[in-house]
């Protein structure tokens, strides 16, 4: 843009040494030199290359120390007269015609020109016929020999042993004597067959039963049964923090249940009071007799019985039935009591098990929404079921009289679908009827916060008839608990209000 370059004395990017008119009197004199036009340094490299060759080729050995080199003043003079030498003007000089046979032949390199030291081991390690490549199988060492499996009866019977389990044998008395045997090995000075002497006929289960009951059921006691037909095993003893034998962690010893054909007949078991993982679950519930499952005062929550959505594939799957659901169409009983972890998160997994006959949720996180739930759905299925609930929804059922009139008589309804077709007298009507039982029920407002009031009383009503059939198996209309002078004063109260 400028036919000069502006000097900025201000700037303070300029060099201190040189001052700017320096500067720019060093770039003038340069722009205007002969020596602008100099080869770059891959032309000068390549002018020098015969120069290289000769001086590497004074010394055979390329790594060896008698190398002679040349003096760094004779070196310098010889680079600085190839450079003066070199043409300004290369770029003009027309190449010459390549053929296409020759295209790479300047990277091909003769086998009479290797060097001596490549030259001995191409000789130590010849080529292929057809191909530059050195020839492998001589270079690495041969592979060792794969030892081929011995079928030994010994490994058969190791391996049967890891897949089958122990073989326990027949209940014969032979086969009892042997167990016991190996059962005295393992467990030296219980004194198992002094103990079992009092019994006539002596079974698996017995022996079970005898060492459940004292805490010897570790994990590798409990392989010695994995073909055995038992049916019931207590571990509670086993793995409690108190006594037994105590494993660092019980899915230690519930891992046994994870193993194949493993206690295929088993159909109850205890673990009342072992502190149990949601995940240890997973260890159990494909046990295809498990029918009774104690799991008291375990510490369990929600996640052991609640079916939780899964993302595959982006996808919503309910593929992780956690852990007890896969036991619906088997499990008749289920014990949960004292796990405050269990609220009503569990109540629609609870709702899938068509066979429980007996349900024990005492001491739970079970409110009364989720208790109406459940009474809803075994109702809903014509079944019934044995359910101990918990302390706080006992007393609600005991307390209705003081929630709404549990008889209401004309004119007052008991439908909640009927409500949106009162009038607003109606109404307030049928509130003050339930208002004399529950004071706190208002009668104020808009006609439709009137509405939704006198359905969720109603709706609260049916429910809760339906959870103390369930329960208490019988209907709440047959009780006269809440009638007297309340119910008296309440039909007063509907004729004042209708009138």
């Amino acid at each position: 843009m400028f036919a000069k370059p502006l000097i900025d004395t201000r700037n303070p990017l300029y060099c201190p040494e040189d001052s700017p008119n320096q500067y720019i009197q060093r770039l003038q004199k340069f722009r205007t030199s002969s020596q602008r036009g100099l080869d770059s340094f891959t032309r000068r490299l390549c002018d020098t290359n015969s120069w290289i060759q000769e001086t590497s080729l004074n010394n055979p050995s390329p790594f060896g120390t008698d190398r002679q080199l040349p003096e760094p003043q004779s070196l310098k003079h010889k680079i600085t007269s190839d450079l003066a030498s070199s043409s300004l003007d290369f770029q003009h000089v027309r190449k010459r015609a390549r053929s296409d046979s020759d295209q790479y032949s300047s990277f091909v390199v003769t086998p009479s020109q290797y060097h001596p030291c490549l030259q001995k081991v191409l000789d130590e390690f010849p080529l292929q016929d057809d191909s530059s490549e050195v020839a492998l199988e001589k270079l690495l060492p041969p592979l060792p020999a794969v030892a081929k499996p011995s079928a030994s009866p010994t490994r058969l019977l190791r391996l049967d042993n890891e897949l089958y389990g122990h073989p326990i044998g027949a209940e014969t008395p032979r086969a009892i004597s042997r167990l016991l045997s190996d059962l005295s090995h393992e467990l030296p000075g219980i004194l198992l067959k002094s103990r079992l002497s009092r019994f006539q006929n002596i079974t698996h289960q017995v022996i079970v039963d005898i060492l459940g009951l004292d805490g010897y059921l570790a994990r590798h006691i409990l392989g010695y049964f994995r073909r055995s037909s038992i049916e019931r095993l207590n571990l509670s003893n086993s793995l409690i923090a108190a006594d037994g034998l105590n494993e660092l962690c019980p899915s230690i010893v519930l891992d046994i249940f994870s193993l194949p054909n493993s206690f295929t007949k088993l159909t109850c078991l205890n673990l009342n009071g072992v502190y149990l993982d949601d995940f240890d679950l997973t260890r159990i519930h494909h046990l295809p007799s498990l029918s009774i499952l104690h799991l008291n005062n375990t510490c369990i929550g929600n996640e052991a019985l609640v079916s939780k959505p899964l993302i595959f594939s982006h996808r919503l799957v309910f593929f992780r039935i956690g852990h007890l659901t896969s036991l619906k169409h088997q499990l008749t009983e289920l014990h949960t009591e004292n796990n405050p972890r269990v609220t009503d998160d569990c109540i629609p997994s609870l709702c899938l098990f068509p066979l429980l006959l007996l349900l024990r949720i005492f001491g739970t996180g079970i409110q009364m929404p989720g208790l109406r739930k459940l009474a809803s759905s075994i109702r809903s299925a014509s079944r019934e079921v044995d359910i101990d609930i918990p302390k706080d929804c006992e007393t609600y059922l005991n307390s209705l009289h003081a929630q709404y009139h549990l008889h209401p008589v004309a004119p007052m309804i008991t439908d909640p679908l009927a409500c949106p077709h009162l009038s607003l007298n109606a109404l307030k009507a049928n509130l003050a009827g339930h208002a004399v039982f529950n004071p706190s029920i208002y009668l104020s407002g808009s006609k439709v916060e009137l509405i939704h009031r006198l359905r969720d009383i109603l709706e609260r009503r049916q429910n809760d008839r339906i959870v103390k059939e369930v329960v208490w198996g019988h209907d709440s209309s047959e009780d006269g608990e809440g009638e007297g002078e309340g119910s008296e004063e309440a039909k007063e109260t509907v004729s004042e209000g209708s009138g």
